[in-house]
């Protein structure tokens, strides 16, 4: 039998997508009792709750280790990523993707807003050369991120949507240079929105006053009053920054920040429709989220190097079948249940390059993708057979 240690403030989302399951299933029973006082168990649990010390005592009590491990990006959990005694772990599951090299490209953006693509390394030889063989004895496996809840899927015709790319989500640095160029190729869909307005607790003491106040913030304000939107980490009123450092410092930070940097983008890549900029910096949740997905032909996004690649929002896109557009990183990283370009998804470059040419389907190649990730959803992700691949991924080791 296994056993799920799962104590309260986890994460809700494994708790709701994998363990409940799990249990109900009868697939797994509740581990009573301290954690280290488990004896001759194999125990499934939350990465976090893994350490190099408890990992030694846990294998000398003779358990079997199985670690869920999600966080925000492809590497081993904060908790124990770079560490030997990851290796005592029987099986990591990572919710996302399974790193396939060891280098992966990367935006580089130069003060003229100028696009490159450069190299990153994901782990150092020594740590890669660990993952690489957890991976090999099939002790590294991936698992999907798809969304908690379960809808019906939308399939408004390939005639009838926007040839267009939608873009919603946190006002993240990285994301809004795609939107940008989309926008200045008019491939931006119109209902595309940054949910700024839901971190403004990250704003300055000005914006947070507009936003009480005024609950959104134009581009005639920030040209009359920028001066008053202050970041003490990127000093943009002062000079350029270097836009290649810490991108949290920008991501869901002051929306005349992103007026600015639109002003910016436009002085070396030309005019784009401020209108449209103005509404998207404003936007707001929508609960029809899935409803304006099934308008689109593509749902878009870019985030961080070795992020999670194929999140909820990929799968939710994938109900809408609506086609998914992004990084051509994702292509680094294996996937469970596999998942491949033009099969299930459309890669763009990392540098924008190729965004009219990606962004050209046709109606063959529409119906492809979709159906494709739309069997996928209900014979596996929507499933009692994914339970039943965790357990003999377990069984195996």
């Amino acid at each position: 039998m296994n056993y799920i240690y799962d104590p309260p403030n986890g994460n809700s989302y494994l708790t709701t997508r994998y363990f409940i399951p799990m249990i109900k299933s009868g697939l797994s029973q509740v581990l009573e009792g301290k954690l280290e006082d488990a004896k001759n168990k194999t125990i499934l649990l939350l990465g976090i709750h893994l350490n190099p010390e408890n990992i030694v005592t846990l294998k000398n009590n003779g358990n079997k280790i199985v670690s869920f491990d999600i966080n925000d990006n492809s590497a081993f959990t904060y908790t124990y990523v770079n560490t030997k005694e990851v290796e005592l772990i029987d099986v990591v599951f990572k919710v996302g993707g399974i790193q396939k090299t060891q280098c992966s490209n990367v935006l580089y953006i130069s003060k003229d807003l100028e696009y490159t693509i450069k190299s990153m390394p994901f782990l150092n030889d020594d740590n890669w050369a660990i993952y690489c063989r957890m991976k090999q004895e099939g002790r590294l496996l991936s698992l999907p991120y798809h969304p908690t809840m379960n809808h019906l899927e939308i399939a408004t015709p390939f005639e009838n949507r926007f040839p267009t790319c939608l873009i919603r989500g946190g006002n993240h640095f990285l994301r809004y240079h795609l939107y940008l160029n989309l926008l200045k190729r008019q491939l931006a869909g119109e209902q595309s929105e940054f949910f700024a307005k839901a971190y403004s607790f990250a704003f300055c003491d000005d914006c947070k006053k507009q936003i009480r106040e005024r609950r959104h913030i134009s581009y005639e304000y920030c040209l009359n009053h920028k001066w008053e939107c202050v970041n003490e980490h990127v000093k943009w009123q002062e000079a350029v920054p270097d836009y290649n450092i810490n991108h949290a410092h920008w991501n869901n930070r002051c929306i005349p920040m992103y007026y600015w940097l639109t002003e910016q983008f436009q002085k070396t890549h030309g005019p784009v429709n401020m209108t449209m900029v103005e509404s998207a910096l404003n936007g707001e949740h929508r609960t029809t989220l899935r409803d304006i997905m099934g308008n689109y032909l593509f749902y878009g996004d870019l985030k961080w190097t070795f992020s999670i690649y194929a999140p909820p929002r990929f799968w939710e896109s994938a109900q809408s079948r609506t086609i998914n557009l992004v990084p051509r990183v994702t292509n680094d990283q294996d996937y469970f249940p596999e998942i491949k370009e033009f099969d299930h998804y459309i890669t763009y470059s990392e540098d924008f390059s190729d965004l009219d040419t990606v962004c050209n389907v046709t109606k063959e190649q529409y119906y492809h993708i979709t159906q494709n990730c739309i069997d996928l959803y209900h014979n596996l992700l929507n499933s009692p057979r994914l339970y039943d691949y965790i357990i003999e991924r377990i069984n195996n080791v």
